[in-house]
């Protein structure tokens, strides 16, 4: 569903304390060639004397390490990459990162604030040096999307699907699409000519639809279990969260335009 994040993309900030507006400016610093960004999670045991001879888990805090390596200054900063050095070593320092991965409806931005716990100096001969850096994210990692256009998925099926055989359907490139910005109305073509049941998808991060519009004398609100469309559920397509409706029954539209508002 989306595309791999270049290390190109990665920009480094260092926030330094602005006495005048008694905040923090984002200066960037450095562009990596590489990164790695690993949650984890902690495992939490919950075994109790009725749990026999094998031990129980619960999920425990998430956290994240994060790799970049090949880190070159960036030319827009008024620092440049020793920095990383007083940022390592200065309490009152601390590192925020942003990087995006795009494909052609929308862009994927992770942001965050991290602590480094490792720096590295390579200076190969007759070329650019670089540093490797190993940090320690604090707090969450904030995923956002955005774009003009984005995908919205579709279909129609003689029986009422499962979410995860809608998920199905998409992934293994089954399903309808249409494309529409995050707050424009979806216009499908159902053309359901005999009792069907209709179902449509979009990605968990932009509003969600409220009502669906025929005509003047045939609209509703949606979302509940006495509505044409049902409540929706949250399915992850690909590593990304997204949100399915279906009919709460089946209908027919022939080949009327349905707009979902």
């Amino acid at each position: 569903m989306s595309t791999p994040i270049l290390g190109k993309d990665i920009i480094l900030y260092i926030s330094k304390y602005n006495p005048i507006s008694s905040g923090y400016d984002d200066l960037p610093i450095a562009a990596g060639r590489d990164v790695e960004l690993n949650p984890v999670r902690d495992a939490l045991e919950s075994s109790s004397t009725e749990s026999g001879k094998y031990r129980e888990f619960i999920k425990g805090k998430i956290s994240h390490l994060l790799n970049i390596g090949g880190l070159q200054s960036f030319s827009q900063s008024n620092y440049n990459i020793d920095d990383f050095y007083d940022a390592t070593i200065d309490d009152s320092l601390y590192l925020n990162f942003s990087f995006s991965a795009t494909d052609g409806f929308f862009t994927t931005t992770y942001t965050g604030k991290a602590i480094i716990t490792s720096l590295s100096e390579r200076r190969s001969y007759n070329d650019i040096a670089t540093y490797d850096i190993q940090m320690q994210v604090t707090g969450e990692v904030i995923k956002t999307k955005t774009g003009s256009s984005l995908p919205y998925y579709w279909g129609i099926s003689d029986t009422q699907l499962l979410p995860a055989d809608i998920v199905n359907l998409i992934v293994t490139n089954q399903a309808n699409t249409v494309n529409a910005s995050s707050t424009a109305p979806i216009v499908i073509p159902w053309e359901a000519y005999t009792w069907k049941w209709l179902w449509f998808a979009y990605p968990a991060s932009v509003p969600s639809k409220v009502a669906y519009y025929v005509d003047d004398f045939n609209s509703a609100p949606i979302g509940t279990v006495y509505d044409l469309f049902g409540p929706e559920d949250i399915e992850s397509v690909s590593g990304d969260d997204y949100k399915i409706e279906q009919t709460n029954y089946p209908t027919i539209t022939n080949n009327d335009l349905m707009k979902l508002l």
